[in-house]
């Protein structure tokens, strides 16, 4: 399976906006759970997120 110049950049592109999706969403809960102590808040928003 051979990839074009164009696919790489869109497969390398993809993977990044991807990891930093999740470490947005990982700094995001993090700073939410600081805010909220109580876990009850902390299981309710990551039912929220996934």
């Amino acid at each position: 399976m051979t990839l074009s110049k164009e696919e790489w950049y869109l497969l390398v592109l993809g993977k990044i906006c991807w990891s930093m999706n999740i470490l947005s969403m990982i700094l995001g809960f993090t700073f939410i759970a600081k805010k909220f102590h109580s876990l009850k808040d902390i299981l309710a928003l990551g039912l929220y997120y996934f």
